[in-house]
């Protein structure tokens, strides 16, 4: 049965936004990245020694908003007897949260006009993958080595890019750093909307790590009786999820902007 004439207001801003951010993420997949002669990206590569630090951690963080991205417009597609966003109660804002915390990173590193900025917060941003990326133990007790091998490797290179910048890497890697404050960092590059990206990647957040309480207060909650006594039922609120989504393409836009003013490019795969 089409229930096209059930949908509110949310859904029909969620289906649209759909069509928005599947423009974005095709567009994506359809090219390669490349750096514009003479602009900040290729200048940082020059300085840094490296085109790992900061230059393609910027790129990862942009390939995990556009995966992620897909992911959501896939999970979110209506079925075949329903017209309406298919919305989850928990994976919905997962997702989302996994957006706005890599699109926040990439803003984070793009944000200052100081090219020895942009290029210690890649490198604070490595240090803290490195840190995150300790060799694990299989069942036997040894360790899996050619993550081990990678790990190695991906030391040599922060610290390659410390030489050559006059880091210090220790220091940087007892200060650490934490994804709330990348979060609360990128908020300085984001004018008015740096105050909503904290609150909406808050409540992603919770909802990422199954905090019941936010779950029940942000969802539509009903009840109904049944031979066991009373139940709660509870769904996604749609007009939730839709500023989500909503400030989700703002910080898109966003982070596109800086992109081209630091010099990324993407080249068609045809061309």
């Amino acid at each position: 049965m089409d229930r096209s004439e059930e949908m509110s207001r949310a859904e029909q801003r969620i289906l649209y936004a759909r069509f928005q951010l599947a423009h974005f993420f095709s567009l994506y997949f359809e090219s390669t990245p490349a750096v514009l002669r003479g602009g900040d990206a290729a200048g940082d590569l020059e300085v840094s020694g490296s085109d790992h630090i900061p230059n393609r951690i910027v790129e990862g963080f942009v390939a995990s908003v556009a995966d992620h991205l897909r992911a959501w417009y896939r999970a979110s597609a209506p079925t075949d007897n329903d017209s309406r966003p298919f919305l989850s109660v928990y994976a919905d804002y997962t997702l989302w949260r996994a957006i706005l915390e890599a699109a926040a990173c990439a803003v984070w590193i793009l944000g200052p006009d100081e090219r020895e900025e942009r290029i210690l917060r890649g490198t604070r941003l490595a240090i803290y993958e490195w840190r995150k990326s300790v060799p694990l133990r299989h069942a036997d007790g040894d360790f899996d080595q050619p993550m081990a091998r990678l790990h190695a490797e991906q030391e040599a290179v922060v610290r390659r890019v410390c030489i050559a910048m006059g880091f210090d890497f220790d220091s940087l890697d007892r200060k650490g750093l934490t994804p709330s404050a990348v979060v609360n960092g990128a908020r300085n590059h984001l004018g008015s909307a740096g105050q909503d990206l904290a609150f909406w990647w808050t409540v992603c957040s919770r909802y990422a790590h199954a905090q019941t309480l936010t779950v029940m207060l942000l969802g539509v909650r009903t009840s109904e009786r049944t031979p066991d006594g009373e139940t709660v039922n509870v769904t996604t609120d749609a007009e939730l999820l839709a500023d989500v989504v909503g400030f989700g393409i703002t910080m898109i836009d966003m982070l596109v902007s800086l992109l081209r003013n630091g010099g990324f490019e993407r080249r068609s795969r045809t061309e």
